[in-house]
């Protein structure tokens, strides 16, 4: 992998990392779990993969996790992204 290509899927990852804590963030507001789901079409419609990704991987965190376990792993990611 050159630099460049490591850079951009640097950049990449960090996209998914930051809308993963985002919805998460907006699920402990009690955002409806639909309204979040069609955020995935808007993004994807913009070709904007990456935040799809991110917004996947909350809802799938979430799933079965309790309010607490949700909210722990929000206060874990809060430092790197606010």
């Amino acid at each position: 992998m050159s630099l460049l290509e490591e850079v951009q899927f640097n950049e990449y990852r960090r996209r998914i990392e930051q809308a993963y804590y985002l919805t998460l963030v907006d699920i402990l507001m009690g955002v409806p779990l639909e309204e979040i789901e069609q955020e995935i079409y808007v993004y994807e419609d913009a070709e904007m993969y990456e935040y799809c990704a991110g917004i996947v991987k909350a809802l799938e965190f979430s799933e079965d996790r309790k309010y607490s376990e949700i909210q722990k792993e929000v206060l874990n990611l809060k430092q790197k992204y606010e």
